[in-house]
C-alpha cells in the first residue's frame, strides 16, 4: 500500500511504478509509466453517540411535537440526531425519537441534589436543572410509558415524590 502510493506521487522510489527502469526523484515519468491509480476514499467514523449524548441532546434540543400536558408539566416528541440502541420495556430496540417532560415551577435544587422524574411511580430518569432553576426536563426513549392518563411526579431525594397531574395528551 505505501510502495503504491509512494509510487504514485512519485516520491522515495528507485524504480517507476512498473518497476522496469530506475527513475530518479526529478526526472520526468516515462509516458508507459503513467497509470490510473484510484483514490482512496477517506470516510470518517460516525462520532460515539450513546444513550447519555442522546439524552444531553434531547433536554437541550428546540420544542418538538407536543404530545400532551399535565398542571406544570408538557410533553414532545423530539427527534434525535442519531439512532439509539436503548433498553424499552418490550426489550432492547433502536429508537429515533425521545420524548421529554419538561416540568415547571420550582424553584428546583442546582448542584448534587438527585432529582428523579416520575411517570405513575416508576423513575424515568434523573431530571437535568436549567440554569434558572424553575424547569426540570427528562429525556424517556421507551415512548410507551408516557401516554395518557400516567401521573407525572418528581422526587428531589431522599424525600417523598410531589404529584405535578396526570398527562393529558393530544394538545
Amino acid at each position: 500500500m505505501v510502495v503504491v502510493l509512494a509510487a504514485a506521487l512519485g516520491i522515495g522510489g528507485a524504480c517507476s511504478p512498473e518497476r522496469r527502469q530506475p527513475v530518479s526523484a526529478g526526472s520526468p515519468r516515462p509516458s508507459a509509466a503513467r497509470s490510473t491509480i484510484p483514490l482512496l476514499t477517506v470516510v470518517e467514523p460516525r462520532p460515539r453517540y450513546d444513550e447519555a449524548r442522546a439524552r444531553y441532546e434531547v433536554v437541550r434540543a428546540a420544542p418538538g411535537k407536543l404530545v400532551g400536558r399535565a398542571p406544570g408539566a408538557f410533553v414532545d416528541d423530539v427527534a434525535l440526531r442519531y439512532t439509539v440502541r436503548t433498553r424499552t420495556g418490550s426489550g432492547s430496540r433502536t429508537v429515533r425519537t425521545a420524548r421529554r417532560i419538561r416540568i415547571t415551577g420550582g424553584p428546583f435544587p442546582y448542584g448534587d441534589a438527585r432529582v428523579l422524574v416520575l411517570v405513575d411511580g416508576r423513575s424515568v430518569g434523573e431530571g437535568q436543572v436549567s440554569d434558572s432553576r424553575r424547569t426540570l426536563t427528562v429525556a424517556v426513549f421507551d415512548t410507551a410509558l408516557v401516554h395518557d392518563g400516567v401521573v407525572i411526579s418528581y422526587q428531589i431525594e431522599p424525600r417523598s415524590p410531589v404529584t405535578v397531574g396526570a398527562l393529558r395528551t393530544g394538545g
